[in-house]
């Protein structure tokens, strides 16, 4: 995944331009420098394009995968702690129905 992202963050900075910080500017300064900045940004050819998108997209669906894999491996550790009861001491395992009236 560390790989993926790498490789992503590397080829996408080929065909980005660098972050402009406007805190503090008021509209018609940043009106002003957008005027003076975009006509020096470099244009791309659409297969250049296509390839950056599509590496975003498989990254993108990487990490929704990983999240939907830790979050049912999470909501199944869940299950079993809440199904779980201690009595005088002892760790007993309970039927969720048993727990909540279901």
């Amino acid at each position: 995944m560390v790989n993926l992202t790498f490789t992503t963050m590397t080829f996408s900075q080929d065909i980005g331009s660098e972050w402009i910080n406007v805190r503090g500017m008021g509209n018609q300064q940043i009106e002003t420098l957008m005027r003076k900045e975009i006509p020096g940004l470099k244009t791309y050819a659409p297969e250049v394009l296509e390839k950056a998108m599509t590496s975003m997209n498989d990254e993108n669906d990487a990490r929704i995968t990983e999240f939907n894999n830790t979050k049912i491996t999470g909501s199944s550790m869940l299950g079993r702690v809440r199904s779980c009861m201690i009595i005088q001491g002892m760790l007993i395992m309970v039927p969720f129905t048993v727990l909540h009236g279901v």
